[in-house]
């Protein structure tokens, strides 16, 4: 599994690749905001798919 860093701490959320088992995650200014957007991505998932 690769976690990579994706871009400077901003709204956004975690994304991923599951065909290459990635995780990309911003910069999050805390570990606060990354749990919140972590969480957040988990709850809201809709399934494997495009969106």
């Amino acid at each position: 599994m690769i976690i990579a860093k994706n871009g400077s701490d901003s709204d956004r959320l975690p994304t991923s690749h599951t065909c290459f088992n990635a995780l990309l995650l911003p910069e999050y200014s805390s570990k606060d905001k990354l749990k919140e957007r972590l969480l957040k991505a988990i709850t809201y998932a809709k399934g494997f798919g495009m969106l």
